[in-house]
């Protein structure tokens, strides 16, 4: 039985969602000037599902201004905003990436991860 932490928006009653223990929930992008803060929103499909292949996610950390995650038999990082800036040759600063939440994960490891405490 994992023992993974399960992190789901308050209003979500859908016992399904915690059923998914590979899931990642996400909050809305904060911008000035707001009203409402966004990182208190939870939208049900702002998420991001890692391999369920490596077992439950057992942990998640910040490191160095990168996002980790554990699971039972890997280890991984989500890209959190992820753009780059290039120039081109008029000088012209050009912006690549789409600069959503948490667009992708990589694996750093599929050997190694952290079983669940």
């Amino acid at each position: 039985m994992s023992k993974a932490r399960i992190f789901t928006p308050d209003n979500a009653d859908d016992e399904y969602n915690k059923l998914i223990d590979v899931r990642t929930h996400y909050s809305e992008t904060k911008s000035t000037d707001e009203l409402v803060d966004s990182w208190s929103k939870f939208k049900a499909a702002n998420y991001l599902d890692v391999d369920s292949r490596y077992g439950p996610i057992t942990d998640t950390r910040t490191f160095n201004n990168d996002l980790i995650f554990w699971q039972r038999d890997a280890t991984g990082h989500y890209s959190v905003m992820e753009k780059s800036m290039i120039t081109d040759e008029s000088n012209t600063t050009l912006v690549l990436g789409t600069g959503t939440v948490l667009s992708r994960y990589d694996y750093l490891s599929t050997v190694n991860g952290m079983k669940a405490l």
